[in-house]
């Protein structure tokens, strides 16, 4: 039987790593400085609120932030990392 596979590679099929999608090879030379006044207005996510009002004050508080040739998506891994 060509192709047949046995319990153990359908319950516990290979890992397989992806790629990530974020390009932070050009970023090997920056370094971000994030400002007090930016971390200091970051929302603090508790369950009780509503998550979406949650992620549109996370975004706007990224969008305040402005780095010249850094993408908007790794100030926000950065910032997440500071949550």
């Amino acid at each position: 039987m060509v192709g047949a596979r046995t319990l153990n590679d359908i319950f516990y099929p290979p890992k397989i790593t992806t790629t990530s999608s974020f390009n932070t090879a050009a970023l090997e030379n920056v370094t971000l400085e994030l400002k007090p006044q930016y971390t200091n207005v970051l929302p603090k996510f508790t369950g009780l609120q509503d998550a979406y009002l949650f992620l549109r004050e996370f975004e706007d508080v990224c969008s305040m932030t402005c780095y010249p040739n850094v993408p908007v998506d790794i100030v926000r891994l950065e910032f997440i990392f500071l949550l």
